[in-house]
């Protein structure tokens, strides 16, 4: 027969800080995180500027073939 006990936190236990990672890799890690999404927005404006320039394009090409049709 297999039985599972659950322990109770105990207000000890509670007092001791939880294990993990360094705050010091926590904040590199951040930082490079941080880094990341600038790169992103950045590719993200240059990609709507783009968007926007196309647009245009097909716009003017748009009326230069309405333009070559009604002749």
């Amino acid at each position: 027969m297999i039985t599972t006990t659950t322990r109770l936190a105990s207000p000890e236990r509670a007092a001791v800080p939880s294990c993990g990672l360094p705050p010091d890799q926590i904040h590199e890690w951040l930082e490079r995180v941080q880094e990341d999404l600038r790169g992103v927005g950045a590719r993200l404006e240059y990609l709507r500027a783009e968007q926007l320039r196309l647009e245009n394009q097909q716009h003017l090409l748009g009326e230069l073939l309405a333009a070559s049709t009604a002749v």
